[in-house]
């Protein structure tokens, strides 16, 4: 058979010079350096454009124009997947984002250029097949039938049977009747017969189509037909008041009808009646408010409503203005669901764009009998796809959709960009198969009842073009578990899907993630039953919970075997009432006292709850985006198990806890808090991180602090230099990190990191005015290094010149790490005194993209001789 499935890529063709011409990819071309090349691809696309609707047309009898289509469907495909990445590239999320930003660049520019050139052969070939060029696509006609049916319109008794009077009427003159109201009222209903041009009126009267181009030959041939007959047309929808002398020229041919002949005009302009000379205007009205009831009841399939509902429902009948499209339309909402999720799909997959056409569109494909409307035996409803048509429509897809049904074990293709798995028979599910169809734009999972464990893994989280995801999990009553592998994607993509009606699964074990919606089935109550849930949870949106409530509905007191908990509010209300009903809902939210770990986040409250400091068993807690809190634990609470505390844009935070509220602190994190100034003594503090603070909070707490094994100092952006004294007492400390203090430029005037007896690992990374490592003008003989660093790291520092002196008595030294450092020429001093080399332990030694320093230290260059004696070099 033959696959006209290779086929119809216009549309994926549009999408891409859509993308093109997106102002948000404009503004990345300019900033990212991207613009040559994707002009050079732009314009190859629109030489593409211009022959593709030919080709689509010549593939049903041309098997090369078949092959060519299906070659570029593949490129189109993924030109779309590369320009949807290059719209969301402008952050690039790494640790250490200059580099990562760099590289990802050049692998984004490669691509385009690869992906253009890909265009370029394929528009090569298509010379030769004789694709003629369009300057348009076909054009589109607005046309409705004569055809109603007559149980179906509902009021316009009185209107209908006016009409009839005058069309009774046997006028010597042409008459012409006028139907005038805004759109939705119903006047093509009442006229039901319909066409937009003189061609069309002309294939109406003869019953076969006009192939005649202009005007006087049209109506030549509508002269003959009409001649005297007695006739009726209607003409609907017209426009264009100013048009008198169009509407001369198009009504001279019905004058050689026979009398009593008669138009019938439909328009939502007065003028437009007028100017057509028609008789007394028929002015439309609005239904009655019984006729609305009615038709909105048989619309939406209802029969009988409920008192209470009814009342409701005749509430919302008013906000219609008694319009039979608006009221058809709302009854017509409230009649499908399963319609309005395809169309959500159709819009997904770009196939549409505004969702009221897929529903025109869903509704005309209804009506062609390619879906149909099923009803079982127990009364569920849903929409099925007639046999022949799902055959037809399995053959034109050819590899490019798969689907895989219980028991079968049948290869997917290579090429498959859309996917669904029906019925499973194993007891568990993975789907770390799709690792290699990192093309997959749909994901589907249907009546997978059997299943007690879904594991959703970095694997889905890969599939970067993927644009529909639906795990239709709900009906699984025997699933008790969902895991995501512990991964960041895989809670990524378990906090951003909801999943309707899931308080159904009462047997579940493991639910990584819940996000709370206002829709119902997707409301916090959900979780009430859920008494067996072990391990984490996190729970998103919790600014669609009302009031307390409906927090405690979520009876998260009762679930002893829950070890973790996020909190989540997902956005940031800064109204006083939002204030308050934070407070209010986090307070019905109250765990059980087995918790171990707790992080609560862009919560909008001033204090936190009671119960947040009697939580005995909390190992971890965080803190973050909670920009109204002033204090985070009441005075007397009491956390003795509390290891790890992180605080995180917390800026009118002014007080810290009491020590003694926390006497096992191990870890502490604060970033972005600027109002706190100081830190009390915590003897058992092993590691401590500061982002973006004052630097008040540095000097004041930092020196008391002298358990610290680890420290992190990061983001003083207007510190010069580090404070006399301020790690001398540290004498325990083995790590030190100092990263994106862009206004530091040396280190202080003594040699204050010599006297750090334990330090093990310096790492300076992105501090882009350090000029040098030396104190001051006269560093000492070990260049104010301990002779104890293991490991010394030094990135993205641009204005780098000078490193520490006499690097070769540091032997304990065994890795070097330098990267992005573009003004460092040498490792070693530039003097007279030639005895400068690296000690005889290193290791390791690592040069990236420091392009002067690159050429003096590879072979053959000036400090080749001192440094090839380390095992292991890499110079990039």
């Amino acid at each position: 058979m033959v696959e006209i499935g290779q086929m119809f890529v216009s549309h994926l063709i549009d999408a891409i010079f859509g993308n093109l011409k997106e102002s948000a990819l404009q503004d990345i071309k300019s900033i990212w350096g991207f613009g040559e090349e994707l002009d050079k691809l732009e314009s190859t696309v629109t030489i593409i454009e211009g022959v593709v609707e030919d080709a689509e047309e010549k593939q049903v009898s041309s098997k090369a124009v078949r092959k060519w289509l299906g070659k570029l469907k593949n490129i189109a495909y993924d030109a779309d997947d590369l320009l949807d990445d290059v719209g969301t590239c402008v952050d690039v999320p790494s640790s250490n984002k200059q580099e990562t930003e760099v590289l990802y660049k050049r692998g984004i520019a490669r691509k385009i250029r690869e992906i253009r050139e890909r265009f370029d052969v394929i528009a090569n070939e298509g010379r030769y097949l004789n694709l003629e060029k369009r300057d348009g696509g076909r054009p589109l006609q607005r046309e409705t039938s004569s055809l109603v049916n007559e149980s179906d319109v509902i009021g316009r008794q009185v209107e209908k049977e006016k009409i009839i009077q005058l069309l009774g009427s046997d006028d010597d003159e042409l008459s012409v009747l006028p139907i005038v109201g805004m759109g939705g009222l119903g006047k093509t209903t009442l006229a039901q017969f319909v066409y937009n041009n003189e061609r069309a009126l002309v294939e109406s009267a003869s019953g076969s189509k006009c192939d005649l181009s202009y005007l006087d030959a049209a109506q030549h041939h509508l002269e003959e037909k009409l001649n005297g007959q007695k006739f009726l047309i209607v003409l609907d929808d017209v426009w264009g008041e100013n048009q008198i002398h169009s509407w001369d020229s198009l009504r001279a041919p019905f004058g050689v009808g026979a009398k009593g002949s008669k138009i019938i005009v439909t328009t939502r302009d007065e003028g437009v009646a007028r100017m057509m000379g028609a008789i007394p205007l028929q002015q439309l009205k609005g239904l009655s408010n019984n006729d609305c009831w009615e038709l909105f009841t048989r619309s939406a399939g209802i029969s009988n409503a409920h008192a209470k509902l009814e009342e409701i429902g005749r509430q919302i009948m008013k906000k219609c203005k008694r319009l039979p499209l608006a009221v058809k339309t709302l009854g017509g909402i409230l009649s499908s669901k399963r319609n309005d999720v395809l169309v959500r799909q159709w819009m997904a997959a770009g196939f549409i764009q505004p969702k009221d056409i897929g529903g025109e569109i869903f509704d005309d494909l209804l009506l062609k009998s390619f879906f149909q409307y099923y009803t079982q035996l127990s009364g569920t409803s849903f929409y099925v796809m007639n046999d022949l048509m799902h055959d037809l429509a399995e053959s034109i897809s050819g590899d490019e959709y798969f689907r895989m049904e219980d028991g079968t074990s049948r290869t997917i293709p290579e090429m498959a960009r859309h996917f669904s798995r029906i019925g499973d028979k194993e007891g568990s599910m993975s789907l770390e198969a799709l690792n290699k169809f990192k093309r997959l734009r749909t994901l589907l999972l249907i009546d997978l009842a059997s299943i007690d464990k879904l594991i959703l893994n970095d694997a889905v989280m890969e599939l970067r073009c993927l644009c529909i995801l639906d795990l239709s999990i709900t009906n699984l009553v025997n699933l008790r578990h969902i895991d995501v592998d512990s991964s960041p994607s895989g809670w990524q993509l378990m906090h951003s899907i909801c999943f309707p009606g899931i308080g159904k699964l009462t047997s579940l074990q493991t639910l990584p993630a819940f996000k709370v919606c206002k829709e119902s089935g997707c409301q916090i109550g959900e979780l009430k039953n859920m008494r067996n849930i072990k391990g984490g949870i996190r729970i998103s949106g919790l600014k669609n919970v009302q009031n307390i409530e409906a927090a405690k509905e979520a009876n998260l007191k009762d679930k002893k075997y829950l070890d973790e908990l996020v909190m989540e509010w997902n956005r940031y209300d800064n109204s006083e009432d939002g204030m308050v009903n934070d407070e209010t809902v986090l307070e019905g939210l109250q765990p059980h006292a087995n918790l171990k770990k707790l992080l609560i986040n862009l919560y909008g409250g001033v204090s936190f709850p009671s119960w947040i400091g009697h939580l005995f068993n909390l190992t971890s807690i965080a803190f973050e985006y909670c920009r109204k809190c002033k204090r985070l634990l009441p005075p007397d609470s009491h956390l003795p198990y509390l290891r790890e505390l992180t605080l995180k844009n917390c800026p009118k935070l002014e007080a810290f806890p009491e020590a003694n509220l926390l006497p096992a602190l191990t870890m502490l994190r604060i970033s972005e808090c600027e109002k706190l100034r100081a830190l009390p003594m915590l003897p058992s503090l092993f590691q401590l991180e500061l982002e973006w603070c004052g630097e008040k909070l540095l000097c004041s707490s930092v020196p008391n602090l002298t358990s610290l094994s680890i420290l992190t100092i990061r983001g003083f952006e207007s510190l010069r230099s580090l404070p006399h004294g301020l790690l001398k007492p540290l004498t325990t400390l083995q790590r030190l990190q100092i990263s994106q203090c862009d206004d530091l430029k040396c280190w202080s005037t003594e040699d204050w990191l010599q006297d750090l007896p334990s330090l093990q690992h310096l790492e300076i990374y992105s501090c882009r005015n350090l000029e040098s490592l030396a104190n001051g003008e006269g560093a000492k003989w070990r260049g104010g290094l301990p002779i104890t660093l293991k490991t010394l790291e030094i990135s993205f520092c641009s204005n780098l010149k000078f490193m520490p002196t006499q690097l070769e008595n540091l032997t304990c030294l065994k890795e070097l790490r330098i990267s992005n450092c573009d003004q460092l020429y040498s490792l070693f001093p530039d003097d007279e005194n030639n005895d400068y080399g690296l000690p005889t332990t290193l290791e390791k030694l690592e040069i990236l993209y420091c392009h002067k320093l690159e050429e003096q230290c590879r072979e053959g260059g000036q400090d080749w001789p001192k440094i090839q004696h380390v095992p292991h070099i890499v110079i990039r």
